[in-house]
């Protein structure tokens, strides 16, 4: 299994996959992924008309750049949480 985050691919591998009726274990059996791989992708990235793999990926990139996705606090926030 790897570590790394998936490429755009393989977003439509499981795509692919999902429309041909596998479950999430098996897509992630068939790529060599952890099955919580394969299941948070498809839910982190449904919108109304399913799974996208172009809005999937392009939704990852923006996050990236974005702060590397973690949550950006105010500054005095922070500094009064990190206070004793």
């Amino acid at each position: 299994m790897r570590d790394t985050h998936l490429s755009q691919d393989e977003r439509y591998q499981i795509y692919i996959l999902q429309k041909a009726g596998h479950d999430c274990s098996s897509i992630a059996m068939l790529m060599k992924r952890h099955k919580s791989t394969i299941s948070r992708e498809l839910q982190r990235n449904r919108g109304e008309r399913g799974y996208r793999p172009a809005q999937a990926h392009q939704q990852t990139v923006v996050r990236r750049r974005t702060n590397n996705g973690k949550l950006t606090l105010p500054r005095f926030h922070v500094q009064q949480v990190m206070q004793p």
